[in-house]
């Protein structure tokens, strides 16, 4: 049974029935007693004759005008109501949720773990150089404007502060000027430097003086440098002689042919850079001479590692007398001849890592301590490689255990060097361009036999340029390794770089990344990487400088 009462004020069914629209129904319905004529009205379009239906109908329409004007009221009421209770509601979810964060384990973080998270937010060197100036809404900014205790901490790590990015190249963000007191503000939070300084010969010139003796000016705190220079900053850069005591990476390379060394304000030729070879503390260079041999004075005695394109005759002056120090080495041969003068081996006791692109070097080295070699291979007649290579390792005795080659690669000769080198556990190959496309899937075909290099642990693919790789035919050479008897595989990568527009150019297809994510998950230690970071890891393979 159900027990309802009428409201005196909108007249709504008030009673303990669960069926609301019944409620609804009888507590607005129009109550007037009708005739057939007022139906037969309704259902035509004839006008009422007796002044009883006209009557009738204008007690209907009153009586419905009512109804409406109640069930108006009573939606007010409701709509009321409710804005009450969700207000309600918000404010009791704030309450919760303040609460339970009372009980976040992020309170209970110790502040250097914090730290460590903070610098998994950072900004790349890459999205800094794209940036081209300052962003408040980006780390570490940003940190300071979440809680105290973020701020706090944020600003007693000076890590977090301590890259600085100014570019001058290319197109950039302009709508956010680099205003000098927020570099000041971010040079007082930093303890060392990292400075990132992209001349350009196409900008203005003294904006870049400016900026660049700006912070030259804190030089002394100058832990990294990379820079692109122009013929106006060299003079600027030279000066810094006696005044990097921290310096310990430097990457250096010129904006473009028109950046020759010149003097901005003299006529004779600044023939060499020297403000380096005083920095105690300087371990990894990088010297990208692109467009001709400029002579840069290092420290050399103390180098950990080299980058450089240069003449062989200034390779081999920095391999003897930093060998006691050398651990990574990458050998450019340009601009001179590579002639070596006299058969002399020079002994590298602490070499790990080298890259060649010219095997004439590997003639004149003894390595014991070698691991890792990468090949540069742009001659078709590669059986000087292989010849070279297995004589410096049976020469140094050296446990080398991986071996990346780019460039035109044969699948017969890559095989002759690993049958030749059994010690090697993993192997890289990068396709760099359309010639090295064929020679790269002729040795994925061949390595699907299993019989081919059976020790190998690893195999990794990367390509660049817009190199098109059947990837397909990869992923199934890994299936058939993966499943062979008595095969060491357990290790793969493939890596695509940043120069695809789409993965459909990249030709990696959904099929594909399926049967890759397959064999991860049986196992394989598998790791897929497209774009800028992937470009950075193919560049490790050959010991470039990828930091900067």
């Amino acid at each position: 049974m159900t027990f309802a009462s009428r409201c005196s004020e909108c007249g709504f069914f008030l009673g303990t029935s669960s069926d609301d629209s019944q409620q609804i129904s009888e507590s607005f319905a129009v109550r007037v007693d009708t005739t057939p004529e007022y139906y037969k009205l309704l259902s035509s379009n004839d006008p009422p004759y007796e002044s009883c239906d006209v009557e009738l109908v204008d007690s209907v329409v009153s009586e419905t005008e009512k109804c409406l004007e109640r069930i108006d009221d009573r939606i007010a009421r409701l709509r009321s109501r409710l804005a009450q209770l969700e207000h309600q509601r918000l404010s009791l979810s704030k309450h919760l949720a303040r609460n339970k964060s009372i009980l976040s384990p992020l309170r209970r973080l110790p502040d250097e773990i914090l730290v460590e998270i903070f610098s998994w937010t950072l900004p790349s060197i890459v999205t800094m150089r794209r940036r081209g100036s300052f962003d408040v809404t980006q780390p570490p900014w940003i940190l300071g404007h979440i809680s105290s205790r973020w701020r706090a901490v944020a600003l007693a790590s000076p890590s977090l502060w301590s890259l600085v990015a100014v570019n001058y190249t290319g197109t950039v963000d302009d709508r956010l000027p680099m205003p000098r007191a927020m570099l000041e503000t971010q040079l007082e939070r930093a303890l060392t430097l990292k400075i990132h300084f992209y001349a350009s010969e196409k900008a203005a010139i003294s904006p870049q003086q400016w900026m660049f003796e700006f912070l030259a000016a804190q030089s002394t705190r100058w832990e990294e440098l990379s820079i692109s220079l122009t013929a106006d900053l060299l003079p600027l850069l030279n000066r810094l002689r006696g005044q990097l005591p921290v310096l310990s990476r430097l990457w250096l390379q010129w904006d473009s042919a028109r950046s020759q060394p010149k003097a901005a304000a003299q006529s004779e030729l600044i023939d060499t850079i020297d403000c380096f070879e005083t920095a105690p503390a300087l371990v990894d260079v990088g010297i990208y001479n692109e467009y001709a041999f400029v002579p840069v004075r290092l420290p050399i005695r103390q180098l950990v590692r080299y980058q450089l394109d240069g003449p062989l005759a200034v390779h081999r002056r920095l391999l003897e007398q930093a060998a006691r120090t050398l651990v990574e080495v990458h050998i450019d041969l340009c601009f001179h001849p590579p002639f070596w003068v006299d058969s002399d081996h020079i002994t590298i006791p602490s070499l790990r890592r080298l890259y060649i692109r010219d095997s004439i070097v590997l003639d004149y080295l003894t390595l014991p301590a070698l691991e890792e070699v990468a090949l540069c291979i742009w001659d078709l007649r590669t059986a000087s490689y292989v010849a070279n290579i297995q004589s410096l390792v049976s020469r140094s005795a050296c446990p080398l255990r991986r071996l990346c080659v780019k460039g035109l690669l044969t699948s017969q000769s890559t095989l002759d060097l690993l049958h030749a080198l059994p010690s090697v556990a993993e192997l890289a190959f990068i396709a760099h361009s359309h010639y090295s496309k064929n020679g790269a899937e002729e040795l994925i075909e061949a390595l699907s036999d299993v019989s081919a290099a059976p020790h190998l642990s690893g195999v990794f693919l990367g390509c660049e340029n817009k190199c098109h790789i059947d990837y397909a035919l990869y992923a199934e050479m890994l299936r058939a390794r993966w499943e062979a008897d008595h095969c060491a595989l357990h290790r793969a990568a493939l890596l695509i770089d940043s120069n695809w527009d789409s993965d459909s150019l990249s030709g990696l297809t959904d099929e594909t990344r399926f049967d890759l994510d397959v064999l991860r998950g049986e196992g394989l230690d598998l790791v897929l990487c497209e774009g800028v970071e992937a470009t950075e890891v193919i560049g490790g393979w050959t010991f470039n400088s990828v930091w900067n």
